[in-house]
């Protein structure tokens, strides 16, 4: 325990719901009741953790559904829903452009209430405790700067996490950051992946040789371990 102008700074306490493999639009359902719960204090803060069915998310800085799309002759509208190659496409309110999700990606989904700490706070709160989280399981990776503007994760100058966050009403924080450990990377080649033009920019999985779910344990008892020296003060100072 410290304080910080005048107040008690303390580690915060956090439950966890790991939601499994679920479509987007489950996950979306989800998250809405988390935010409604912890706006209302009924929840305390929470990190939701996941993989999504295979599909591209859209962010809310995307004006035209096909603009992050390489090719525009596989996009299609199927009852009334849009399809890339007969992958779903689904839009987000969160930050950030296009990406592509599927069941080999891990999913950190913080539902904080921010109260007086900024969005940099969170982003860069994500940003330690999954680079925190990968050196305890033995990978080296790094927070990069993309576009001057776009925060990331790389490892070994590969591009492994995007972060697109979003803040509701009453300071209540939602969606998060999808890393890479063995996605399906041909489907990544079909965007440019968050809007990156810059061809160097090349997506890349943490852990190529191993499915998720081999260690998907492991990893949650790791992110556990980052998650509880969380203080809620005006920089994630662990």
């Amino acid at each position: 325990m410290k304080k910080e102008g005048g107040r008690v700074i303390m580690n915060i306490k956090i439950d966890y719901l790991d939601i499994g493999e679920v479509s987007f639009p489950e996950f979306l359902a989800i998250q809405s009741k988390l935010v409604e719960e912890r706006k209302n204090e009924l929840i305390p803060d929470t990190i939701v953790i996941g993989q999504f069915q295979a599909c591209y998310s859209i962010g809310g800085t995307v004006k035209n559904i096909g603009d992050d799309f390489k090719s525009k002759t596989l996009l299609s509208q199927k009852n009334g829903h849009w399809h890339y190659n007969d992958i779903p496409i689904f839009l987000a309110s969160r930050g950030g452009r296009t990406t592509y999700h599927d069941e080999q990606q891990f999913n950190i989904i913080p539902i904080f209430r921010l109260d007086d700490l900024s969005p940099s706070w969170l982003i860069d709160t994500i940003a330690k405790i999954s680079i925190n989280m990968l050196a305890g399981l033995g990978f080296k990776a790094e927070r990069k700067l993309y576009d001057n503007k776009f925060s990331g994760i790389s490892l070994n100058n590969l591009y492994v996490g995007n972060i697109g966050v979003l803040i509701k009403l009453f300071s209540v924080s939602c969606f998060g950051i999808s890393l890479n450990m063995n996605a399906d990377l041909n489907n990544f080649n079909a965007i440019y992946p968050c809007g990156f033009r810059d061809p160097g920019v090349i997506v890349g999985n943490i852990m190529p040789k191993n499915d998720l779910s081999s260690k998907k344990e492991q990893i949650i008892e790791t992110l556990k371990k980052e998650c509880s020296l969380i203080k809620k003060n005006k920089s994630p100072i662990f």
